[in-house]
């Protein structure tokens, strides 16, 4: 069993998606498709690889990159950011800008006004999948 992901297959007007494009850009930059990978395990392995959705939980304690889909606030908190990769390895003016934009717009409401729909799902589907060998 594997736990990945592919940001591919989260929906395009994903609120993330419209702060930190470039770190999601980056992402799928460097990891295979999900499908990709599936076929070249199913190839090595001579087995089928099942694909299981990991629907992430609005109360997840863990913190990766899309933990807190639901939490915008928390990616304004630097601590919070460190322990994730994407974060960590990206340039800091491009994720120092990112989370300027994002304060703003929770600041002003805009962020609530596109996106508080968000605010009232239980779990979203940001891509993060278990890979079973069968």
């Amino acid at each position: 069993m594997i736990f990945t992901n592919d940001f591919r297959l989260i929906p395009s007007d994903f609120w993330m998606f419209h702060y930190f494009d470039d770190l999601f850009h980056d992402a799928m930059d460097k990891h295979l498709p999900i499908y990709k990978l599936v076929s070249l395990m199913e190839k090595i392995l001579k087995r089928n690889v099942q694909l299981l959705p990991f629907l992430i939980p609005y109360n997840i304690e863990d913190h990766f990159f899309c933990s807190a889909w639901r939490r915008p606030e928390n990616y304004l908190d630097e601590i919070f950011r460190k322990g994730i990769s994407s974060f960590a390895n990206a340039p800091r003016s491009i994720v120092d800008s990112s989370v300027e934009r994002l304060k703003a717009d929770l600041s002003s409401g805009k962020w609530e006004k596109r996106y508080g729909e968000m605010l009232n799902l239980l779990q979203y589907d940001c891509g993060y999948r278990f890979l079973v060998a069968e």
